[in-house]
């Protein structure tokens, strides 16, 4: 798919998993009016209404996008909201051994950002002290929110807990 773009966002992690209970996998892909630097080329940001009418109902949580490690699917054990922070995503964690390894890669600090692939329905343009600055105003697909090695913005997060201190 040409238009599919990926936005990877660094923020803390944190988690938290009691004995016995199922450990849940929770943080923000995307936050609102951050701006980052894109392949330095120009600065983006997300509108609060970005997320507003986005079709969410075949996303999917992977690791690093790879849709060869799915860790959830929306309709099967992934929560999609929408606060005031941003796109906040939750899930528990499976039992394949990628999972055990994202857990254990997040409780070392190792991966500490998320991420999301869309496609755009609307964005605006605008110069700012010789900078471009281009504003996602309307996600028309969300296809994947991701715990990742590497992010784009810095104030996404993604923590591991326990079900029920989630």
């Amino acid at each position: 798919m040409s238009n599919l773009e990926k936005r990877s966002l660094t923020s803390e992690f944190e988690l938290r998993n009691a004995e016995g209970q199922p450990t849940v996998i929770e943080g923000y892909a995307a936050r609102f009016d951050d701006e980052t630097t894109i392949g330095g080329a120009f600065v983006e940001k997300l509108s609060r209404s970005a997320f507003d009418g986005t079709d969410m109902s075949n996303t999917v949580a992977l690791f690093n996008h790879d849709m060869n490690m799915p860790l959830a699917r929306a309709g099967n054990g992934l929560e999609l909201e929408v606060d005031d922070k941003g796109l906040k995503y939750r899930f528990e964690l499976g039992e394949q051994s990628y999972a055990k390894d994202l857990a254990e890669n997040i409780k070392r600090g190792i991966v500490s950002t998320s991420s999301f692939g869309f496609t755009v329905k609307e964005d605006s343009w605008e110069k700012r002290d010789g900078l471009n600055v281009r504003t996602l105003e309307s996600v028309d697909v969300l296809f994947d929110v991701s715990p990742t090695t590497q992010g784009a913005y810095p104030t996404t997060e993604v923590g591991l807990r326990s079900m029920d201190a989630a």
